[in-house]
Formats: C-alpha cells, structure tokens, sequence
C-alpha cells in the first residue's frame, strides 16, 4: 500500500498571482473589504497595545502555570521549589518546549507575548488559506479574522500565552482545512492541538472523526489518532508521579470543588452553556461606533445573537450558502466530548470546557462558511468574488455597529497599566515596589504567606513561596493531598502562639521570610484568616480561644525583624526572628540566605 494512502496530499491554493482581481468592480470590493478590517485592526490593536506587547501586564494564570519558567531564566531560580517542579510536569510537552526556549532568550514576560503572537499568526495562516483556496476567497478570510478578533471570549483565551491559548486558534486551522479544502492544515491542526493542550486535540479529533466519517477516509484517521496519541504520551508519563485524578464521586465529597476559588461544582447546565456559547461571538460587548444601537443589542440579550445564528443556519439549509460542514462536525464534538467527560470525570479535565471551546468555534465557523461563502452556484469567479466581498464587509459592518467593538476594557487607557484587556489583569506596577525588594533577596530565599496573599511573589520575582490561591489545584489525588498539607501547614505556623511551631515550620518548608499582610492580624483577624473550605474549618478551631496578641507574630514584628514595611505588607527575617527569639540553631539554608538592609 502506498504511503499516500495513509497520509493525505497536499493541496495547494491557487497561486498568487492569480489572485489579483479582474474587475474594476472586483478591485473596488477587495479595496473596501481590506478597508473596513484594516479600520477595526487598527481600532483593537489601540485598544489591545498592552494586551500584545507590554510585558508587565500579564493574564493572572501566569502565577498558576508560567512562574516555575524562572528556572530558565538568567538567576535560575525555582529549581528545588517542590509547587513549581509540581507544576512543570503538568504542561503540555510543546508549552514547556516553547518557555523552555523563549525565557532564556528574551525573559519570561516576553515570552508569553511571543506566545500569544504564534497563536495570532496560526490565525492569519488560517485566513491565507481560506484566501487561496479555489473555493473559499478573500471575504472568508476576513470574516474569520474578524470574529477571532472581536470575540472577546477568544481573545481572552489566547491571552496570556497558556497551553489553552492555542484552543481556538487551532480549531479556526481546522475549519479553514475543511472550508479549503486543506487536509494538511486540519492535520496540523490536530497534531498541534495534542503538543500544546490535549482537550482542544480531544475535540478536533472528534470533529475530524464527523468529516472523515462523512467522508469515508477511516484510514488515515486512524494514523490520527494514533498520532496524538504518541504527543500525548510524554505529558502522561511526566504525571504520574502526581497519582490518580479524583474521581467525580470523591469530588463531590471534597468541598474545595464547589467552594474553591475555582468551583467546578455543582456542573452548570449543559444546555445553557452551549446556547450562550454558541451566541457569544454575536453578543452585545464593548462600545461601538452608535452606541445607542449597542445598547439596544444588548437588551434583546441571548435572543437577537441565537437569531442571528439561526440566520446563518438557514442560509447553510436553504443552499444559499454551503451546508457548514466544519461547524456543524465542532459542534458534534463539542456534545460528544463533553458527554464522555462527565461519564469519566475528571479523566478528560473540566466537561464543560467542551462545550464553551466548541460551541465559540462552531459560531465562527458558521459565520464563515456561510457568509464568506454565499451563492455557491455563481458560476463565474470573479462575479461570485465580489457578492462574497461585499457580503463580508456588510457583516463586519453591521456586527461592529449593532454589536459593538468586542473590546472589554475597565480603564481609561488602553496603556495606563489599568485596563484589564479581555483576561489581561495583572500588572507588575501594582506592587512594584514589594516586587522589587523581593527580587534583591537571595534566589534561594522562600517566603511564606496567606494563601490570599502575594499570589504574584512568585512569577513577578522569580522567588519561591508557599500555597496561594492560584496554585491550589486539586485534580490529581497524590498533589492535592501534598498541597492541602502545606496549607494546612502554613495556616497554623502564621497563627501559631508557639515560637518552636512556627520555626519548625520555617525549617521543614525552607522558610527564608515571612510575607505578613498587617490587616490578617487587626481586629477582625478571625474574619480575615478565612480562605475557603476545606481549610476554613481547622483555621477557625485554632482561633476559637486565640486573641491576636498571643500570637507569635505579633510579637516578633519589631524593627529587628522587619526587612520591608509598606503597609499593608511587612517582610519579617526568618533568621532575624529566630535571633531575637533568643535562638540561633536552625535550617541552614535558612540562615544562610540572609536579607539586605531594612527597607
């Protein structure tokens, strides 16, 4: 059997040069199409100028997954941290292969730029092939790039460089294959999606599986699916050290899941999620050039964006555009993945990110392959050229108006440091000055703190701390225990009444400072020690009969101790502390990685 029967051929798109438009009034279609995308590109890039290139404005799940990159960076810090070499092994092998690279060549922070910029090129590749392709033009290239633009739920995903950045921009290299069609792309797309983030691979394949079925080329399929499975591989084995994932019975025994910062618990509707997902790309957000007319968009709610896909699915019906093949096989994925990962949760990971990635990318998909591909039975190219152009166009035109800008902002200034731009809501300024000292300690140091506080120490300093908030996970049953025990740990080390406990603690742990917020210890210091259950209950029965005096901390917060006070925060010298306590023994390490001058 011949190898082309396993790997398909390529197809490629028309050439360039017979691209250029034939008719005056298909140079004036492609013109004003080309204007009216440049126009709103040049509007989101204004809006989005931090978004894409300021490298001190970051997406907050940085201090969850990108912190531990900091063993690569130039004072390769990090390394004997047991949360980040805990996390590492959880990503994705391209992710890691990618910071691996990046962060010793131009620094962490800009790595995620670069990041997300390769997810923005995957689109533009996407667009070119649509562009290319005999059957598709210019119109549904520019449709796609539009509504991967305005959508602020793709937007938001990408932003950050995650392994989930990749979701969407690979499932729109999917369906300009199918659109092309392109079988190549769809395969890149696919193998890509199991290196970078398997759930978006889990439902390309299963989209794929829909078109190869229709199809009938079963065949190279099975190469694959055999093919994701060997990129999947490395990060299965890398895991296994954190144990068994929580089965959907023990999650529901562990209130971490309903009451953590990140509930996935109770499961949403399954039926409300898809119909505003699959309504989200037409949905009332940001300004517009009419304002009014926004605003009256937005109030018809759910019910004008489900129209205008209706809308799109009555062309595709009626054969006034071509039956959307590529949305049609996301959104069968979509229910099909999400369906088996709620028989074998968490196997699959969070079910109902099925449906959100799928749904979003079915809606743009339909908006494509209808709009951008109207009147297929126009015989003559250039003629059908220009319907499609002008059609994209007006669509653009009237979403921009109608449905505004697609640019959620929460500032002033798309550059002040403010605006969170669709996920992009950290900023290195805030604490600056507590990032900075941070930085000037040893690269061995360790600080302990509030799971509430300084969830960014980690990934804006390169310096290790304990359990916060963002890097609370619980999906694997060996980690979470292991976390939930330093938590636990360092819960009753920060309000300990016992000098040996909280110094036993700053020795097993390689406690080097104390991150202290002064508010956790005013007159409210019960309510202010809460964090979520499962850990609400043990703080509250260590409190019961504490007054806030009697703690050892407290006390010890004398201009001996204190290295950094900037209220609300105060940075205490684990060594300082000891000594002042009358005690020199102690970790090594700990005495060893002394603090510069008070500042």
């Amino acid at each position: 059997m011949s190898w082309s029967a396993w790997v398909p051929a390529r197809r490629p798109g028309l050439p360039w040069r017979t691209l250029r438009p034939r008719t005056t009034l298909h140079w004036v279609s492609c013109l004003l199409l080309w204007a009216i995308v440049g126009a709103y590109a040049g509007t989101w890039i204004n809006a989005h100028w931090g978004y894409l290139f300021d490298p001190l404005l970051q997406n907050d799940d940085a201090r969850t997954s990108q912190f531990p990159f900091h063993l690569y960076g130039p004072d390769a810090t990090m390394g004997d941290d047991p949360i980040a070499n805990d996390i590492v092994v959880r990503l994705p092998p391209g992710m890691w292969l990618q910071y691996r690279v990046l962060t010793p060549l131009v620094g962490l922070y800009a790595a995620s730029k670069l990041v997300q910029l390769a997810c923005m090129a995957i689109v533009a590749w996407a667009a070119v092939i649509l562009f290319r392709s005999r059957r598709a033009g210019l119109g549904a290239g520019m449709l796609l790039v539009f509504f991967m633009l305005h959508t602020p739920y793709v937007v938001n995903r990408i932003g950050g460089g995650h392994p989930r950045a990749y979701a969407l921009p690979l499932m729109a290299l999917w369906t300009a294959g199918v659109i092309a069609p392109s079988p190549r792309a769809r395969w890149t797309a696919v193998v890509t999606a199991a290196f970078m983030y398997p759930v978006a691979a889990l439902l390309l394949l299963g989209a794929e599986g829909v078109y190869a079925l229709r199809r009938r080329d079963l065949k190279r399929y099975a190469v694959l699916v055999v093919a994701c499975i060997v990129c999947v591989v490395p990060q299965v084995l890398r895991n296994h050290h954190e144990g068994r994932l929580h089965t959907l019975a023990e999650a529901r025994q562990d209130p971490f899941f309903e009451y953590g910062p990140r509930p996935v618990l109770p499961a949403p509707s399954p039926l409300e999620v898809s119909t505003r997902y699959l309504a989200h790309p037409f949905h009332a957000n940001g300004g517009g050039p009419v304002a009014p007319v926004v605003d009256a968009w937005a109030g018809a709610g759910a019910f004008g964006a489900l129209a205008v896909v209706a809308g799109l699915v009555f062309l595709g019906v009626s054969r006034r555009a071509p039956l959307p093949e590529a949305a049609l096989a996301l959104l069968a994925s979509a229910i099909a993945c999400y369906v088996a990962a709620r028989l074998v949760a968490f196997h699959l990971y969070i079910p109902v990110r099925y449906l959100r990635y799928g749904c979003v990318a079915a809606s743009v998909a339909l908006a494509v392959s209808t709009a951008g591909l109207l009147l297929p039975r126009v015989r003559v190219r250039p003629h059908r050229a220009v319907i499609r152009n002008f059609a994209a166009g007006s669509m653009i035109l009237l979403v921009w108006i109608v449905a505004g800008d697609g640019m959620i902002r929460t500032g002033t200034d798309a550059r002040d440091g403010v605006v969170n731009h669709n996920g992009m809501s950290i900023d290195e300024r805030r604490e600056a000055d507590l990032y900075a000292f941070v930085r000037s300690l040893p690269a061995s140091s360790r600080l302990a703190l509030h799971p509430w506080d300084g969830a960014g120490i980690s990934y804006w300093t390169g310096r290790a701390t304990t359990e916060h908030y963002e890097t609370l996970t619980p999906w694997w049953v060996d980690a979470w225990h292991r976390a939930r025990d330093r938590t636990h740990d360092t819960l009753r080390a920060l309000y300990s009444t016992d000098p040996d406990v909280l110094l036993e603690y700053c020795d097993r742990y390689r406690v080097t400072h104390l991150l202290i917020n002064a508010r956790r210890y005013g007159v409210d210091y019960r309510e202010q020690a809460r964090l979520f259950p499962p850990f609400d209950e043990p703080v509250a029965e260590l409190l019961a009969a504490v007054d806030v005096q009697d703690m050892v901390i407290p006390q010890v917060t004398t201009p001996s101790t204190v290295v950094y006070h900037r209220p609300p925060w105060i940075i205490l010298d684990v060594q300082r502390v000891r000594e002042a306590l009358g005690l020199t023994a102690g970790n090594p390490a700990t005495a060893d990685a002394g603090s510069p001058p008070v500042h």
